[in-house]
C-alpha cells in the first residue's frame, strides 16, 4: 500500500517532511531505545504519525519528551534518518505551540540547570520547575529532601564542571536541533 505524504500536512518546518519521507519503518529506532518502556508511543510510531500526516498526534505524544537524546536510533537508521534530531525539532514546535506545558517547563528547567552549572542540581530544578509550571512539588518532597541532605546525597550549592563555555556552546548546539550555525 503506497502512502501519500503531503508536505502541507507538516507545520511550519520543512525539515520535518525530509525527515519523515525518508523512514521506512524498519524499526531499528525503536529496537534499542534506551527509554521505550516509558514512552506511550514507540519512535517509530511518532515518525508513523509525521509520514501520515497526523502531525498534531505526534506533537501531543508524550514521547517526544521522553527522548533521552542519546542518538542510538539516528546510528541504527539504515537511511541514516534524524530521528533524535526530529524530537528536538517536535519539541521546539510544541514549545512554540505552548504544548505540554509541563513536560516543557521540565524540560526548560533542566536545560537551563545544566547551562548554568553544567551539570543538575536537583534543589535548584525541583525550585525553577516548580515555578514554571505552577504545581506544588515542593510540599511533598520536603521529607525526602531533609532525609537526602542529612545523607549528603544532595547538598545546598550546586557544583560546577570546569569548563561551563564549552558545555553552553554545545547545548546551544543540541537546543538547534543539531544543526550548527
Amino acid at each position: 500500500m503506497a502512502i501519500n505524504i503531503s508536505r502541507s500536512a507538516l507545520p511550519e518546518d520543512g525539515e520535518l517532511w525530509k525527515i519523515a519521507a525518508a523512514c521506512f519503518q524498519c524499526g531499528r529506532c525503536t529496537g534499542g531505545c534506551p527509554v521505550v518502556f516509558a514512552a506511550r508511543e514507540t519512535p517509530r510510531q511518532v515518525i508513523r504519525l509525521l509520514q501520515l500526516g497526523v502531525w498534531e498526534k505526534a506533537l501531543a505524544s508524550p514521547t517526544i519528551w521522553v527522548c533521552a537524546g542519546c542518538h542510538f536510533c539516528t546510528v541504527e537508521c539504515p537511511r541514516g534518518v534524524d530521528l533524535q534530531g526530529l524530537m528536538v525539532r517536535l519539541k521546539q514546535l510544541a514549545l512554540r505551540q505552548g504544548k505540554h506545558k509541563k513536560e516543557a517547563a521540565f524540560y526548560q528547567a533542566f536545560l537551563m540547570g545544566i547551562k548554568r552549572n553544567g551539570r543538575i542540581f536537583e534543589p535548584g530544578l525541583l525550585l525553577v520547575y516548580a515555578r514554571r509550571a505552577g504545581v506544588n512539588v515542593l510540599k511533598p518532597q520536603v521529607k525526602v529532601g531533609m532525609q537526602m541532605l542529612r545523607r549528603g546525597q544532595v547538598t545546598l550549592r550546586p557544583s560546577l564542571v570546569e569548563d561551563r563555555m564549552k558545555l553552553r556552546a554545545l547545548l546551544e548546539t543540541l537546543t538547534r536541533g543539531g544543526r550548527e550555525g
